[in-house]
């Protein structure tokens, strides 16, 4: 039988975000990730934590030697069985990190990959002790989060409703350095008309959502509000497929925070 995904916003399925601009925008930008990711996981024993609907997943399995791909999400780990087959390549449901440990042995994955996960994990501790324990030494953890300087005010919380929070530059390396030797950050900016057009996106969202993201609001009142909203909110659908002037190489990390919509961190393993 043929799996689906639901489309919520939660994880980018490639099939469903070929029609929009905005949408394309922010696949190639996941992209992009998966292709930094490449020289550090060349022939290595490789562990993606939260895989989703395992495409940057099947990207990778191009260069390691093997990759375990795991998710929360039982729907998210069928579909990416059934549609990525490779003998290098395995994808395995976990239980919630937060309450349960990795099955997995300690010591055992040269590299852990992570991008667009830390931001869900109300115990973003748990998340990182696991990794380091699987890790061997002197391994390396390649992390991606959204950057929060255009997406939230200092006194709000996110706008989407599957975060629980999202970091600075300087809060993701304090909390990463807490287990790992942070080696490398870098900001993800893009082509001035892609980046303007994103930045504006999440700007208008964050005034749009301000009377129930103010950091006091209790939890299910942010949640209602904001699964209200997309459920009212008027879009043009857009539903064929269609060819944008853009891709990855419009795409680029840098060290300049200045239009920045993402963080990726390289950090190690301490011997």
């Amino acid at each position: 039988m043929s799996k689906n995904l639901e489309k919520t916003g939660e994880r980018v399925i490639v099939d469903k975000y070929l029609s929009s601009r905005n949408e394309y925008f922010i696949y190639q930008c996941h992209m992009a990730t998966y292709q930094f990711a490449v020289p550090y996981v060349t022939n290595k024993k490789v562990l993606e934590f939260g895989c989703g609907s395992g495409y940057g997943s099947d990207y990778i399995s191009g260069y390691c030697s093997d990759i375990t791909a795991v998710d929360i999400s039982n729907s998210a780990i069928e579909f990416a069985k059934e549609k990525f087959k490779k003998k290098n390549l395995s994808f395995d449901k976990i239980e919630d990190i937060e309450k349960t440990p990795l099955k997995f042995d300690d010591n055992i994955f040269d590299i852990v990959i992570s991008f667009q996960v830390i931001e869900h994990l109300s115990d973003d501790h748990a998340f990182l002790s696991e990794l380091f324990r699987v890790l061997k030494k002197g391994g390396i953890l390649l992390l991606a989060t959204p950057d929060k300087t255009h997406r939230i005010f200092s006194f709000q919380k996110p706008w989407n409703r599957y975060h629980i929070r999202e970091y600075s530059m300087s809060e993701l390396k304090s909390r990463i350095s807490e287990y790992f030797q942070v080696v490398d950050g870098y900001y993800m900016s893009a082509r001035k008309d892609l980046i303007d057009m994103e930045i504006t996106r999440t700007k208008k969202l964050r005034v749009l959502t301000l009377p129930f993201t103010l950091f006091f609001v209790p939890e299910f009142i942010r949640i209602f509000f904001i699964t209200l909203l997309k459920k009212i909110k008027v879009n043009k659908k857009e539903k064929n497929t269609k060819s944008f002037d853009f891709n990855t190489e419009d795409i680029y990390l840098t060290k300049d925070n200045n239009k920045s919509i993402n963080l990726l961190l390289v950090a190690k393993k301490k011997v």
